[in-house]
């Protein structure tokens, strides 16, 4: 009997500190909704392509058929980044 009030002690307390805390990740206070576009497009677009000079030259359209991806949406991605560049 004394000792169960311990093990109830050291149980809660495991139980209290086993639970994740709630993390909210906001964006940086000056990205826009272009800014995040871009983001997300180069997180995509590294997926596929890992090379970062491709990524960023004309090889683009060459690395992403490389990749399997067809040829027609290979340069319709290649036109899309220059786009947001633009946008930019």
């Amino acid at each position: 009997m004394l000792l169960a009030p311990p093990f109830v002690a050291l149980f809660a307390s495991r139980r209290w500190r086993r639970a994740p805390a709630a993390t909210v990740v906001t964006p940086g206070p000056g990205l826009t909704p272009l800014g995040r576009l871009e983001r997300e497009f180069l997180a995509v677009l590294s997926s596929h392509v890992s090379d970062p000079f491709a990524r960023d030259g004309d090889g683009l359209a060459p690395a992403l058929r490389a990749a399997g991806v067809d040829s027609a949406v290979a340069d319709h991605v290649k036109r899309l980044r220059d786009r947001l560049r633009a946008a930019r």
